[in-house]
């Protein structure tokens, strides 16, 4: 079982970050994706020093959700070192762990770099396969990346409309909780105002 998890916001597209947990622990990192983007995410985790204790294999776990709790990749058990890739479903945040297996409760350097759009493409095999001159694989270069900047635009315009749209409906909501307020003191005010000529009358008259 895990015995805790570390939980780090990565704000870039594509960064690499070294994280020290303990043999048994998980390491995630939280997203933002858009819906349908291409991810690639290489680690390599790397058992620190210790003459004291002998060295025995351990494996590596890693898992994807999406923003609805959703497992969108399971990487099962596999060495220590290595890759994985997936495609966003649905845009949101997504949680990308990796769980270290093992009992010796021995420090670890957990490296993760997680790629996304063009730049998980490998041109080189690309300009191979489809014999692509320089200039032709820079074009397509290009593409790609005016297809991942579109891609991310859209996603941006989405996420600002929803919140303009959740901003508009408080504001609404704050409107009318304030005329319903002036308008409760008001009443208020104005029963206060009946009830005390009506006591003043009835002292006159008595």
């Amino acid at each position: 079982r895990i015995s805790q998890g570390v939980f780090l916001l990565l704000i870039a597209a594509a960064l690499g970050v070294y994280v020290e947990i303990e043999e048994g622990q998980k390491v995630c990192f939280q997203e933002e994706l858009g819906q349908e983007v291409s991810v690639l995410v290489k680690f390599q985790v790397i058992p620190k020093k210790d003459g004291g204790i002998v060295l025995s294999p351990f494996t590596v776990a890693g898992t994807v959700k999406d923003n609805r709790g959703n497992t969108v990749f399971e990487s099962g058990e596999v060495k220590p070192e290595g890759r994985f890739s997936f495609i966003s479903k649905t845009s949101g945040e997504h949680e990308i762990c990796l769980e270290v297996a093992g009992t010796q409760k021995r420090k670890m350097d957990v490296h993760i770099d997680i790629a996304t759009g063009d730049l998980q493409v490998d041109y080189a095999t690309l300009a191979r396969s489809e014999n692509l001159n320089d200039m032709e694989l820079d074009l397509k270069r290009i593409e790609d990346k005016m297809k991942s900047i579109q891609s991310e635009q859209a996603y941006m315009r989405g996420r600002e409309a929803a919140q303009r749209n959740t901003d508009e409906s408080s504001n609404t909501r704050v409107m009318w909780f304030a005329i319903a307020q002036t308008v409760l003191l008001l009443g208020t005010g104005l029963w206060q105002m009946m009830h005390l000529r009506r006591f003043f009358r009835q002292r006159k008259i008595s």
